[in-house]
């Protein structure tokens, strides 16, 4: 039996192998009753474990004054106080919903598996919410053999709303659960230059070598991500080299008119999408392109420094300008290939894992991504 459950404990879902496959096809039923119980369970457990931790503290406390020397009881009591700290932190932890972002279709908790498989829940409530988080889910499972994006595990669109955390009676709920990644680029930009500035010119060279292929694997699709941004670019929880791109809360399939009301964010929108034009592969070239000059600058405008250009602004104005010649009323593919044949030339094709800024100046982070700001 496998069984999710939100680190708070407040709700969870289970289901066997069989089930699994059954869920990814069609989002059959799964209860969670079965998984709020082992939550509870667990936290009786801790519980009784943390009454028996102040008894023996307390016996060592009486068992101190009867010995002539101390030091060992002293150091058992300390042990006992670590163990009762922990135990503390653990049943908050467990009681505690913890938010890791928010996207276009809902909210994303922390959790973890029975398995102690660490893991995403994407929530949504509300019926056109649960429309848009159900949309994200098919694409990414067209996109499931791509190692550039987060892996679904599985989708429900029928869990009770009293079971997840801050729904009504009458929220119509469905969770999506991922793989669980760490920090963004945006979270890294700001740990490593304090908003001042941006990433070195080997890290954004670096940084598009990765995406490159990325905006490739979503062009081969025939879809468009429509959302390409800092915040929406992910490293690997436990490889700090390997980015991932999250949130299809908008995409479309190439070709597919726009809704009238803008969707996305404005800084790194292409030109067509700020127009509603119909969603075109070249538009997330042209994302990739604002983001990368955003990484290298720190600074979302278009402004130019009075600088010789540099390998890295160089790629990011051919980017800008391929994209740009690509005509609006033909789904022309942009030439990936050219783009990284030039990326080789401005740049050695292989760059190491320490040319990195975040890698290099030892950041690291925790389960839920967030940063240490003291070196490793």
């Amino acid at each position: 039996m496998l069984v999710f459950v939100v680190v708070a404990g407040t709700w969870g879902l289970s289901l066997n192998k069989q089930e699994c496959w059954r869920v990814a096809r069609d989002a059959s039923v799964l209860g969670s009753r079965r998984a709020r119980r082992a939550a509870t369970l667990r936290s009786e457990r801790l519980e009784r474990e943390l009454e028996r931790l102040v008894r023996e503290h307390r016996e060592l406390d009486r068992h101190a004054l009867e010995v002539f020397d101390p030091r060992p009881i002293k150091r058992r009591k300390l042990a006992c106080r670590d163990r009762i700290a922990a135990l503390e932190t653990e049943l908050r932890r467990h009681f505690e919903a913890r938010t890791l972002g928010s996207g276009a279709s809902g909210e994303v908790y922390a959790a973890v598996s029975a398995r102690n498989e660490l893991c995403a829940v994407k929530v949504a409530r509300g019926a056109a919410r649960v429309a848009v988080l159900r949309r994200e889910f098919e694409i990414l499972c067209r996109l499931e053999r791509s190692r550039f994006f987060a892996k679904p595990r599985y989708f429900s669109d029928r869990v009770a709303p009293n079971a997840l955390p801050r729904s009504t009676v009458d929220d119509a709920c469905a969770v999506l659960v991922m793989d669980r990644l760490g920090p963004s680029l945006e979270d890294l930009l700001w740990a490593c230059t304090c908003g001042c500035g941006g990433f070195s010119e080997a890290t954004v060279l670096a940084v598009a070598r990765k995406l490159l292929p990325v905006a490739r694997a979503i062009s081969d699709a025939g879809l468009v991500h429509g959302d390409l941004k800092p915040d929406n670019i992910l490293v690997d929880l436990h490889a700090a080299d390997h980015l991932r791109l999250v949130d299809f809360g908008i995409a479309l399939d190439v070709g597919a008119p726009r809704d009238d009301a803008f969707q996305g964010t404005p800084a790194f929108a292409s030109r067509r999408a700020l127009r509603s034009l119909p969603a075109h592969p070249a538009d997330d070239l042209e994302s990739l392109a604002l983001t990368l000059r955003y990484l290298l600058t720190g600074r979302c405008d278009e402004q130019e420094d009075s600088d010789e250009p540099t390998p890295a602004s160089t790629f990011i104005a051919a980017l800008l300008s391929h994209a740009t010649r690509l005509r609006d009323d033909h789904p022309q593919l942009p030439d990936y290939g050219a783009l990284a044949r030039l990326l080789d030339t401005l740049a050695p094709p292989t760059t190491p894992r320490r040319a990195l800024d975040w890698c290099r100046l030892g950041f690291t982070w925790d389960d839920e991504g967030l940063i240490d700001l003291g070196p490793s």
